[in-house]
């Protein structure tokens, strides 16, 4: 019985300005938290994992130069994000959480306006459209930058990697939809402030017909109401 109102106060309509189908729009924010907490918890593993492997000898045998017919050993690091100093180390742990401290923010206050029935849909439009471009930003280096794949990674490395690369991609698609969902509830809202104006238009301009005399503020309203 709890899970049914809390079904039914997730799903039901509290906003005109969120009506019909439009409404499950920003309830895909609630996956994409369920992702960010998910890249929260594997990025840390990356950066402790980086932090830690160190680094090992690739060996091979020289066949020309001054070290011809011996073996010569060099250093490689074995994952890409291998830290040489503390800036280096600061720069990674930035380009790895950025966006998901932003996001840390982003998301309660984002579904908290929703459910106070205070989300504008511009907004909303605005918003996801910065993410869009963010995440995928943010997935684009993380593929590049953690080399998945590359000769030297260790089976974890790559397995983490490619995990926060897809869910990044993945939380982009998401944002994407949500985009064309809040796109559609502008469209509404400007049409629905178009005829409210139109309304207090032909209000006026009846009241002054019949000689009783329209309201100033109202024809004011419906003015502004027309700029939208």
């Amino acid at each position: 019985m709890q899970f049914k109102r809390i079904v039914q106060y997730v799903f039901h309509e509290r906003d005109d300005r969120w009506r019909g189908i439009i409404r499950y729009g920003p309830l895909l924010l609630i996956p994409i938290s369920i992702s960010v907490i998910l890249l929260w918890i594997f990025s840390t593993a990356s950066l402790v994992y980086s932090a830690t492997i160190g680094m090992e000898e690739n060996c091979y045998n020289c066949t020309y130069g001054a070290c011809a017919g011996r073996i010569s050993c060099y250093p490689v690091a074995i994952t890409p994000g291998y830290w040489d100093s503390a800036a280096e180390g600061a720069s990674e742990v930035f380009a790895r959480i950025s966006i998901l401290i932003v996001e840390t923010v982003h998301l309660p206050l984002h579904l908290w306006a929703y459910f106070r029935s205070r989300l504008h849909p511009v907004w909303a439009l605005c918003l996801s459209i910065a993410l869009v471009g963010g995440w995928l930003c943010q997935a684009m280096f993380a593929w590049g930058r953690d080399d998945i794949g590359g000769a030297y990674n260790t089976a974890v490395w790559d397995g983490l990697a490619t995990f926060r690369a897809v869910l990044g991609f993945g939380v982009a698609i998401v944002y994407f939809v949500y985009m064309g969902f809040a796109a559609h509830a502008v469209k509404l809202w400007r049409k629905a402030n178009k005829r409210r104006a139109n309304e207090r238009e032909e209000e006026w301009r009846t009241t002054m017909g019949t000689g009783r005399g329209g309201s100033e503020e109202a024809r004011v309203d419906s003015m502004e109401l027309q700029k939208l």
